[in-house]
This record gives structure tokens, sequence and C-alpha cells, in this order.
């Protein structure tokens, strides 16, 4: 059962803190959060899960991105780097629930085993809870905890709209995954463009029409690829 926890305070033991990448770099809300929750509870380790997103001229390294930066910025603020371990697989929300917790890389933490709090910003909390749903087991000693942050996508922008049409037809496309990682890590090798392979070597304008060709068949309006591929 998932519980909700807003940016007060928050008394409690953890094995594990789960500190979701994706944010601003400049200004780190999610890992300051992360560096309070740390000094004011006792939190085993911090798992830094993410790195490019879908569309970055970046390709996702073990050894560079925003993991590594803000498992730097944790460090250099006092946590112990053998506190610290990060996962570079996933390029999405999705991906950083079905990596953690199907197949966790070796010496990495597995969520799924501990009592482990989740942490995002406020403005990414729906997504993140709507993703966790498909992959962790429901009777998981897990909660959420969610930071201030600059992260509010508006339906009013073009990026937001995006941003929402593609989440919800994630979501649509999944509605049979409930508390399943192996369903939802197979979705996410067969169905799911970021993790095919050459994703990455595809330019981002091609990779951009094929986000919008899988937005409109998860939700159901693959008639208007074509046209609206025209446009483009």
């Amino acid at each position: 059962m998932f519980y909700f926890f807003g940016t007060g305070s928050l008394k409690a033991n953890w094995d594990l803190l789960l500190l979701l990448a994706g944010e601003n770099e400049e200004t780190f809300p999610r890992s300051n959060h992360a560096l309070g929750l740390f000094n004011h509870n006792n939190i085993g380790n911090i798992l830094v899960s993410g790195s490019v997103g879908g569309l970055s001229q970046e390709k996702p390294n073990p050894y560079d991105g925003p993991h590594i930066r803000i498992a730097n910025y944790l460090n250099l603020n006092g946590i112990p780097a053998d506190k610290i371990f990060t996962d570079y697989r996933p390029v999405d929300t999705f991906g950083n629930f079905v990596f953690s917790y199907h197949q966790p890389l070796n010496n990495n933490p597995n969520p799924g085993e501990l009592s482990t709090l989740i942490l995002t910003e406020t403005g990414h909390s729906k997504r993140t809870m709507q993703c966790a749903s498909r992959v962790i087991p429901e009777d998981c000693n897990h909660r959420f905890n969610f930071s201030d942050g600059d992260y509010k996508p508006q339906l009013t922008t073009v990026n937001g709209l995006a941003t929402y049409l593609w989440h919800r037809g994630l979501m649509r496309s999944t509605e049979y995954i409930k508390s399943n990682s192996q369903r939802a890590y197979d979705f996410l090798r067969v169905e799911h463009p970021f993790y095919q392979p050459g994703w990455f070597e595809a330019p981002v304008e091609v990779r951009r029409k094929e986000v919008l060709r899988k937005t409109l068949e998860w939700n159901g309006l693959s008639c208007l690829s074509g046209p609206l591929e025209k446009l483009l």
C-alpha cells in the first residue's frame, strides 16, 4: 500500500531513498530535499535512478550524466560515497521503476526487498505514482515524499500538452499491468520506443516523430498520424 507524504517532516527509518533524476541541476530541488531527509532520518542508502531523457542528444552512459552529477552533489554535501548508488539505464519515469525493481544493477540495492522512500517533485507526483503502480507490488513497504521545485508542466504550453498526452497514452496502454514488474519490463522492451535498439543513434527529429506516432497509437488516435506528420 502506498502512502503520500508532502514536503513536511518525516520521522522514520528507511533502508533506501529512491531519488528520481530529472531535476533542475542549477537548484537541485530533489537532491536538497534528499539531503534534509538523510540528515534528519535514519536512511541507509540513496539510489539515484535515471539519466538522460529519451529525446536527449546525449546517450545513457554509466559514467556521465545527470545521475553522476546528482551523486557527486550529494557526496559533496556530506553523504558518504559508499551510501550512494546510481542506475543510468532509465530514460523516463516508467523506466525508473522497471529497472530499479525488476532488474537492479549488480551491487545496487533492490528497492523491492527494502523499506523504500521514493522522492521526486510535487509537479511530478501524479506521473510518478501512476508509473510506480504498474511495477511495485502493493504489499511492499514503500512511501512517497515530494519536494518543492520548478517542474510544473502546464497543459497551456506545447511541451506540457505533449507530456500529458504521452503519459496518458502510456497509462492507457499499460492498464493490464498492475503491480507486476515482469509485465512492465516486457512492455518496456517490446513497446516503449525509448528502449528499442538504436533509439539514441537516430536523429532527435526522427525520434520526435516516433514519439508523436506512439502517443497517437497509445491514445487510440493512430488515424491522425499521417496528417500531423505532414505538418511537421
